[in-house]
C-alpha cells in the first residue's frame, strides 16, 4: 500500500473550506506522472486525477466528489486518503487500457514506442508536426535502434548516438547547425521515450533522461551585410536566385516557406500585401513600390495557384536546390562562406530598427516577437531609442525668464 501523502489545504474539510473556489484544481504530485487533484466548487469540491502523458501533454478526469459536507461512502463521495488510493487505481486502468498489461512492461521496442508517439503527436498537433517527427525518427534514431528494446538502451549508446549526428569537420557554422539537429532529434525521440515510460510501458527512464543536449547551438551567427555586401551578394546570384534574393531582401520575410511557397493568390496588389505562411503561421507583409514592382513581374501571366518564385526549370524552389547556388553565389561576391540567403533578413531587421522603425512594427513586418528583436537586434535599437528620447523630453528652461522673477518672490512682510 502506497504512503498516504498529507497536504495541509487538502488533507481534510476544515482546510479546503478556507480554500477560494475556482475551476482549476488544487492539484497534489502522487509520484512521477500522477497528480491528484480538488475543484473547489460553490458547494461540493471534486477529486481530480490528472496523468502526465509526456511533451506537456496530460490526460485530466473527474472521478469522485470530496467528503466536503457529506460523510465518505467510499464510492462517489470519498476522503482525501480515500482519494488518493482511487486515483491510483485509476491511473493503473488507465496504463493497462492505453498500452496493454503489466506483462508487457519492458517489452516494448524503440521503433513501437516511436510509432506510438507519432499517433499521439497526429492526434494533439496534426499532420504536419507529425510527418516531420517520423521523418526524423526514420532517419536518425531507427536505423540504429528501432529493433532493441527501449528498456535495454544504455547512456553511453545513447550518448555515442548522439554524437555520432554531429559533423567533424567543416565550416563552425555547419558543425553548429549540426549540434542544433542533434538537439532537435534527441528531443523528439526521448518525447517518444518519455510517453512509454509515463504511460507504464517501461520502468526506468534513467538511460535517455542522462543524455543532455548541447548548449548554446540553437542560434546561428547573425550576419548583417552593408549595403555593398548586400548589392554584391544579389548580383552574383543567377536570374532565378536573384528574384529569390531580392525578394527576402525587400521584405524581411524567411527565405524558406514563408517566400518558397508563396503563391500568385497570395499577392494582393491593390492592397499592396503579400501574405505568407510558415514557423508563425500566416501573416501579411506590406510590400514597398520596389518588392511591389517585383511581385507584379513575377505574377504576369500566370495562375492564381503558380508558385511567384520558381527556379529556372519552372519548378518551385527547395532548400537543397537553392543550397549549392548561394554558397557559389557567396563565394563570388567574396563574403563570409556561413553566409545564407537569411542574412538578407537579418540585415533587413537591423536597418529598419536604425532608421527608426518602431520595434513593434518590424516585429508584426517580419513574423517574429519584441523580446525576440529586442534579444537579438538590441544592438540597433539604441539610436532609435535616443531620438525618441529627443522628442518626448519637454523643452523647459534651467533658470526663470528675468522678467517672472519678481513676481515668484514672495511678497514683503
Amino acid at each position: 500500500m502506497p504512503r498516504k501523502i498529507k497536504n495541509a489545504d487538502l488533507s481534510d474539510r476544515t482546510s479546503r473550506g478556507r480554500l477560494k473556489a475556482r475551476a482549476k484544481p488544487y492539484y497534489q504530485p502522487l509520484g512521477r506522472g500522477l497528480h491528484l487533484g480538488y475543484r473547489k466548487g460553490k458547494r461540493d469540491g471534486q477529486w481530480v486525477r490528472r496523468i502526465y502523458l509526456g511533451d506537456g501533454q496530460y490526460d485530466t478526469a473527474t472521478f469522485a466528489t470530496a467528503d466536503d459536507r457529506a460523510e465518505s461512502n467510499g464510492d462517489t463521495i470519498l476522503t482525501w486518503d480515500e482519494a488518493q488510493d482511487k486515483a491510483r487505481q485509476l491511473r493503473d486502468e488507465f496504463i493497462r487500457q492505453r498500452n496493454g498489461t503489466p506483462a508487457e512492461q519492458d517489452q516494448i521496442t524503440v521503433a513501437k514506442a516511436c510509432e506510438d508517439y507519432i499517433k499521439d503527436l497526429r492526434a494533439r498537433k496534426g499532420e504536419t508536426a507529425a510527418k516531420d517527427a517520423d521523418g526524423r525518427l526514420k532517419k536518425h534514431l531507427l536505423p540504429e535502434f528501432g529493433d532493441k528494446l527501449l528498456s535495454d538502451l544504455t547512456t553511453a549508446e545513447l550518448n555515442g548516438w548522439r554524437n555520432g549526428m554531429v559533423k567533424e569537420e567543416g565550416h563552425e557554422e555547419e558543425i553548429r547547425r549540426s549540434r542544433d539537429t542533434a538537439n532537435r532529434v534527441r528531443s523528439i525521440a526521448f518525447a517518444a521515450f518519455n510517453l512509454a515510460f509515463n504511460t507504464g510501458l517501461v520502468r526506468d527512464d534513467r538511460s535517455w533522461r542522462r543524455v543532455k543536449p548541447f548548449k548554446n547551438v540553437g542560434e546561428a551567427r547573425k550576419i548583417i551585410f552593408s549595403d555593398e555586401q548586400q548589392q554584391n551578394l544579389i548580383d552574383a546570384c543567377e536570374p532565378d536566385l536573384r528574384e529569390f534574393a531580392l525578394l527576402t531582401a525587400r521584405t524581411g520575410a524567411r527565405p524558406g516557406r514563408e517566400l518558397t511557397e508563396a503563391k500568385v493568390r497570395d499577392f494582393d496588389l491593390e492592397a499592396k500585401m503579400l501574405t505568407v505562411r510558415g514557423k508563425t503561421g500566416e501573416r501579411e507583409i506590406h510590400l514597398d513600390a520596389d518588392a511591389l514592382r517585383q511581385l507584379r513581374r513575377l505574377a504576369s501571366g500566370k495562375r492564381p495557384g503558380d508558385f511567384l518564385l520558381t527556379t529556372a526549370e519552372s519548378g518551385p524552389w527547395t532548400k537543397s536546390l537553392h543550397q549549392r547556388p548561394v554558397a557559389a553565389a557567396v563565394e563570388k561576391a567574396g563574403l563570409d562562406p556561413e553566409t545564407t540567403l537569411y542574412a538578407l533578413r537579418h540585415t533587413y531587421i537591423s536597418e529598419a530598427l536604425k532608421k527608426g522603425v518602431p520595434v513593434k512594427a518590424v516585429a508584426d513586418q517580419c513574423g517574429t516577437s519584441i523580446a525576440m528583436i529586442q534579444r537579438y537586434y538590441a544592438k540597433f535599437i539604441p539610436t532609435d531609442l535616443a531620438r525618441y528620447a529627443r522628442r518626448a523630453a519637454p523643452k523647459l528652461r534651467d533658470e526663470p525668464a528675468s522678467d517672472k522673477v519678481r513676481q515668484l518672490r514672495p511678497a514683503a512682510a
